[in-house]
C-alpha cells in the first residue's frame, strides 16, 4: 500500500507477483497433465466407466450447491454491505445468478487434492487419494469450460447492463484528488519561496484536468525545480485523498487499484525527470 513501498517496486512487485502465479499455474496444470492418464488408468481397473458418472455427478453437485446458497447469502449480505456502505453490494437476482455461474474452480483446488498426503499415520495408502484427485480435476475442468464459456452468452441472455459504477468512482475520485493536489498547491504557494511560474504552470495541469480542456504546458516552467517540487507534492496529497476515500468505504478496491497505478507511474515519471536535471 502507498507509503510503505516506492511506486517503482509496487509496479515491479505487481508484475512479478503476476509471473509468479502464471508459471505456479502452468507447473501445476503440467504436473496434472503427466499424473492424471496414469490416474485414470488406476481408477479404471476399479470402477469402470462408473468412474466418469462419478465426476458427472461431483460437477453437477458442485455448481448446484453454489447456486443454492449464492441467493440466501447475497440476500444475508445486502443490508450489511449497505449499513458499511459497502458499495459493492449484490444488485438484482439476473447479477445474482451470474455470480452463482461464475463459481469457476481453479488452481486452488488442484493443489489441495494434490496436497493430500500418500500414506496416513498408520502408514496405510490414504483412502481414494486418486479418486479425490480425479475428481477435483474434473470440476476445475467442467466448471472452466462448460460455466466460463457460457458466462458471455447467459449474461447477455439476462441482458444485463455493464456496471460502470467504478468509473463514476474514478471520476469522482479524480475530482477531488485533483482538489487536494490543487490545495496542496495553494499551500506551498503561501510559503513565497516559490516562483510564480511554477506555481501557476503546476496548478494550470490540475485546472485543466478538472475542466477536461486540452492544453500545452509551457516548457520554460516545466523545467523549473520548483515545478518538480509542486508536482510531488500534488501527487502526494491525491495519494492521500484516494486513500481517505477508500479507507471511507467511497472507493472500491478494483478503482482504487487502478488510481494507484497511475499514480505511481506519474510519480516513477518525475523521479526519471529527476535524475536527468
Amino acid at each position: 500500500m502507498a507509503g510503505l513501498s516506492s511506486p517503482e517496486t509496487r509496479m515491479v512487485t505487481l508484475y512479478v507477483w503476476n509471473v509468479i502465479v502464471f508459471l505456479c499455474n502452468s507447473l501445476i496444470f503440467m504436473i496434472i497433465g503427466i499424473a492424471l492418464p496414469r490416474i485414470i488408468e488406476e481408477l479404471r481397473r476399479v470402477h469402470d466407466d462408473r468412474l466418469y458418472w462419478y465426476a458427472a455427478a461431483i460437477v453437477a453437485t458442485a455448481v448446484i450447491v453454489r447456486l443454492l446458497w449464492i441467493f440466501p447469502g447475497a440476500a444475508l449480505m445486502r443490508p450489511i454491505l449497505m449499513r458499511l456502505k459497502y458499495r459493492e453490494t449484490p444488485g438484482s437476482w439476473k447479477e445474482t445468478l451470474v455470480m452463482g455461474w461464475a463459481g469457476m474452480r481453479g488452481i486452488v483446488t488442484v493443489a489441495a487434492a494434490l496436497a493430500l498426503p500418500h500414506q496416513i499415520a498408520s502408514g496405510e495408502p490414504f483412502p481414494h487419494r486418486l479418486m479425490i484427485i480425479f475428481l477435483a480435476f474434473a470440476v476445475v475442468f467442467a466448471t472452466l469450460v462448460v460455466q466460463g464459456l457460457s458466462l458471455g452468452p447467459l449474461i447477455a441472455a439476462l441482458r444485463i447492463k455493464p456496471d460502470d459504477a467504478t468509473g463514476l468512482e474514478q471520476r469522482r475520485a479524480r475530482v477531488q484528488m485533483a482538489h487536494a493536489a490543487l490545495a496542496a498547491i495553494n499551500d506551498l504557494a503561501t510559503t513565497g519561496t516559490l516562483r510564480e511560474q511554477a506555481i501557476v504552470h503546476v496548478r494550470n495541469i490540475y485546472a485543466i484536468r478538472l475542466e477536461a480542456l486540452d492544453g500545452q504546458a509551457d516548457e520554460t516552467a516545466q523545467r523549473l525545480p520548483d515545478t518538480l517540487r509542486l508536482r510531488v507534492a500534488a501527487l502526494h496529497a491525491e495519494r492521500k485523498q484516494m486513500t481517505a476515500l477508500w479507507r471511507a468505504g467511497e472507493l472500491g478496491d478494483e478503482a482504487r487499484r487502478e488510481l494507484e497505478r497511475e499514480l505511481d507511474l506519474e510519480e516513477a515519471r518525475l523521479a526519471a525527470e529527476s535524475l536527468h536535471r
